[in-house]
């Protein structure tokens, strides 16, 4: 599949996703049920599909994986979060050390983004502990981020400019 072809499934997939967040919101909203067993059966090929898929493309990634937590896993979307944050920092590790082994890093830039993702965490890591409404601002943000992603995708932009 060529880029271009990627970006034109992708960009339907997004709207897909979109529609998911809208239609049915409670279910992005609800708390972690930490009484649910997961079936294996369930959960490995998803899981090990959406790893397959970061490791090659990453675009939208963590909005997939969020969606394997929150409705396939049924945890909150602030704790999916916290998830989805560890695992692509493990991973985002990994991967560092093998461009830098090939010097394929650019550490100025690098360095820019690990500082506005650091304090990006931060802050909001301390709004999800100390607010009890951080799932639902966290389910804002996330419909907004995929909406102006929607939008970038088919350049709905230009409408505006023009």
């Amino acid at each position: 599949m060529s880029s271009e072809q990627f970006r034109e499934v992708f960009r339907f997939l997004l709207v897909a996703m979109l529609l998911v967040m809208l239609v049915k919101p409670e279910k992005w909203l609800r708390e972690t049920d930490t009484t649910r067993v997961i079936s294996p059966w369930i959960t490995t090929p998803v899981f090990l599909a959406l790893g397959f898929y970061g490791g090659f493309i990453q675009m939208g990634m963590g909005i997939f994986f969020l969606a394997a937590m929150v409705l396939g896993a049924r945890y909150s979307l602030t704790d999916s979060n916290a998830v989805k944050s560890a695992v692509v920092g493990l991973y985002t590790f990994l991967a560092i050390l093998i461009f830098a082994w090939n010097g394929q890093v650019d550490w100025k830039l690098g360095a820019l983004m690990a500082i506005g993702q650091t304090a990006g965490g931060y802050f909001t890591a301390r709004f999800a502990t100390t607010s009890t409404k951080a799932n639902i601002w966290a389910h804002r943000v996330l419909i907004a981020v995929v909406t102006i992603a929607v939008a970038k995708m088919f350049n709905l932009h230009t409408i505006f400019l023009s």
